[in-house]
């Protein structure tokens, strides 16, 4: 339908069958994603692929856009096809509005699929949602926790960063 021009101006991806209109990006959602990418962008380009709301391909059901995913290094930039959950190590969706949303069906169907690793950045909170350890006979994560401003966390290459260096600085 994407391909026969039916959301020509409109921003939507696909979950579990369903399209979802994605809401319009307010200033503190569209710093946040910029934020992000200026950081791990430098960090880990070469090693791994930093792609910023560009879809994966979860299954033939599911090909949502998260604000950054961080792939493993494809030598054709992924032109032949959306990252597979394979290929995918850390997914992370900034939320202000979608919270809710962020929080039931994107972590459900991003655990279902075996992904490793899960951030929420919470703007209205100013801390990042860490969900480690899918779970993928239950569709949920194992390990869960809230991580604040001055904590560290690891990035796939053992790197790590600093929340308050990912969250609005308000």
């Amino acid at each position: 339908m994407h391909d026969a021009g039916l959301f020509r101006d409109e921003r939507v991806e696909l979950l579990d069958g369903e399209i979802i209109a994605m809401s319009p990006q307010n200033s503190p959602h569209a710093a946040s994603v910029n934020r992000l990418a200026g950081l791990l962008i430098p960090l880990l380009s070469g090693r791994y692929s930093v792609r910023c709301q560009t879809p994966i391909h979860l299954d033939p059901y599911s090909e949502p856009e998260p604000d950054l995913a961080v792939c493993l290094h494809d030598p054709d930039d992924y032109e032949s096809g959306h990252p597979t959950p394979e290929q995918i190590l850390l997914l992370i969706e900034v939320s202000d509005a979608s919270l809710a949303f962020d929080r039931k069906r994107k972590r459900v169907a991003y655990a279902r699929a075996g992904i490793p690793e899960y951030w929420i950045v919470n703007v209205p909170e100013r801390i990042v949602e860490v969900s480690q350890r899918p779970d993928r006979a239950v569709s949920r994560y194992r390990v869960s926790r809230r991580a604040r401003p001055a904590e560290l966390l690891a990035l796939p290459d053992g790197s790590s960063v600093r929340v308050a260096d990912l969250v609005s600085r308000r």
